[in-house]
């Protein structure tokens, strides 16, 4: 599904939502009882898309939205820290009320600057798993990279060559629809060469953006001072490569390299990973043995179901990405629809 699709569906069940808050039906949900599950949240980016470079389709949330989400999550759930979820998946809690771990991926400075004073301000941990190589850099990942280029192409079509010829249009709306779909083609099995499907976009956009003036993304101090705060913090990878495309040879080096340099920069014990893109494909069996080899205990996926307490796979977690177009009502129902569902449906 494309952005403009994914947006398009959005507003209707928006119209739904709101209508279902004014009638009051939410506040009658929320008296129903709740199963013993866990529903984990990802975000990316918070803060406004349009003053930003690369793929606006990463943002979750303004500022002004997190807060309104933190206020109303605290007030009906139980928000627990990563620290707290191998209890979880062993099924030890004392309750079965339903919980909320919040996470982000990939580490962007706005989640030091934005984030993190508003997660202070509500006394609520968060996690957040960083992609090593990234740390502290205006390095571009890839699927910045993607957009900024095709945002920034001076033509009306775009040709890539590579893994295959094919045309794709870049009139009005088209152009969305188009990073969509070229972000889906890089993650596929057919990208054998990541390299060479980039640059096989810097000739079809005439461009080769692959850095930012400004640092994008959060530096060690800031991440030893968010840890101090109660922050946790976990592996996204050295990279941030598919690890499903990838060796086991590869991807325990990936895994590995990630681990020993968030201890060595946070002095602190990592054994959580959160699988990059986490689709089904992204991550195999091999992720899972070389996990075991390394001594991770956690690892996250990135798409919605059920993680009922103890009964949930430790290497398997599933989580529901949070983005920059739900409404507060849509948010609201979501939320309070998983709390009594069991499954990650926000």
């Amino acid at each position: 599904m494309s952005e403009f699709e994914r947006k398009r569906r959005l507003s209707k069940r928006d119209w739904v939502a709101t209508n279902f808050e004014r009638a009051g039906l939410q506040a009658l949900l929320q008296r129903l009882p709740r199963r013993g599950h866990l529903v984990a949240l990802t975000y990316h980016r918070i803060g406004d898309p349009e003053t930003a470079v690369g793929d606006r389709g990463n943002f979750s949330a303004s500022q002004e939205e997190f807060a309104l989400q933190l206020e109303f999550l605290k007030r009906h759930f139980e928000i627990i820290g990563l620290d707290d979820l191998v209890d979880y998946t062993r099924g030890s809690h004392l309750n079965n009320a339903s919980a909320i771990l919040i996470t982000f991926d990939d580490g962007y400075l706005d989640n030091y600057q934005n984030a993190f004073h508003i997660l202070k301000s509500f006394d609520l941990p968060a996690a957040f798993f960083l992609t090593t190589t990234f740390v502290g850099t205006n390095h571009m990942p890839w699927w910045d990279v993607i957009a900024e280029n095709i945002l920034k192409a001076q033509r009306s079509n775009l040709r890539l060559e590579y893994p295959s010829a094919i045309d794709f249009s870049l009139v009005g709306e088209h152009r969305l629809q188009t990073i969509s779909s070229v972000l889906k083609l890089y993650k596929s099995p057919l990208n054998t060469d990541p390299n060479k499907f980039l640059s096989s976009v810097y000739r079809a956009t005439d461009a080769a953006i692959k850095t930012t003036p400004e640092r994008l993304f959060l530096n060690w101090q800031e991440a030893r001072e968010m840890s101090a705060s109660g922050m946790h913090f976990g592996s996204h990878t050295h990279s941030h490569q598919i690890l499903g495309n990838l060796s086991l040879d590869q991807q325990t080096y990936e895994l590995e390299v990630s681990k020993t340099t968030l201890e060595a920069n946070l002095d602190r014990k990592i054994n959580t990973v959160a699988y990059p893109d986490g689709l089904p494909g992204t991550f195999n069996e091999n992720t899972i043995l070389a996990l075991r080899s390394l001594g991770y205990q956690l690892g996250f996926a990135n798409y919605p179901g059920a993680n009922k307490i103890g009964a949930m796979d430790p290497f398997f977690i599933k989580r529901m990405s949070i983005y920059n177009d739900l409404s507060g009502p849509l948010f609201r129902m979501r939320a309070i629809a998983s709390g009594i569902s069991g499954n990650s449906v926000i």
